[in-house]
């Protein structure tokens, strides 16, 4: 009797020559992959922790704003909200180039340092805003700046995660099915 609900022959299997060679993964590419991913999740755990610390300084710390003029604070608040927003469009154009340079010709090692250099890369610099949210809440004691700016880093880190299809397509030198993995 067949279960229609049990999953296909597994990657290992003796009859799964009829499987491409992207799903069949390399014990390299399952390291850096899993690697990468971790680096994603401390990257959250970190953006989590600054949601946690700014939550318990706003209900139970005063802070002494080292500014008073209401104008230096606004043109502070621009000047830090403009370096955020440069911020997330280097991390698209650096991690897009270092993704797209693992498309290029080598072995598959290299290709694999070169893609993990560019998700650690790309998960570091979604950080920029939260920590300039961070920056500016010490400087101004607002916490919706802190907020907007953790938004944009939440959004960043979700779409720079290392994704086992966008990698695939990467080392098999293919057009990534989101533009996200980098130019092939």
């Amino acid at each position: 009797m067949s279960n229609e609900l049990s999953p296909g022959p597994r990657e290992n299997a003796p009859d799964s020559g009829s499987r491409s060679a992207r799903t069949a993964h390399s014990e390299a590419f399952r390291t850096a992959l899993a690697r990468s991913r971790l680096a994603g999740l401390a990257f959250l755990f970190e953006l989590l922790f600054l949601f946690g610390l700014v939550a318990y300084l706003d209900g139970r710390v005063r802070l002494s704003i080292p500014v008073q003029e209401r104008a230096a604070i606004q043109t502070i608040r621009i000047v830090l909200f403009a370096a955020a927003a440069a911020s997330a469009v280097a991390t698209r154009i650096i991690h897009g180039r270092m993704a797209a340079r693992a498309g290029k010709d080598g072995e598959e090692a290299g290709r694999l340092a070169v893609l993990g250099r560019a998700a650690l890369t790309g998960l570091a610099l979604s950080m920029a805003p939260a920590t300039t949210g961070f920056v500016l809440y010490l400087l101004a004691g607002q916490t919706r700046d802190f907020y907007a700016l953790a938004f944009v880093s939440l959004v960043l880190l979700f779409l720079y995660f290392p994704r086992p299809a966008a990698w695939e397509s990467l080392l098999a030198r293919e057009k990534p099915a989101c533009r996200l993995g980098g130019r092939a």
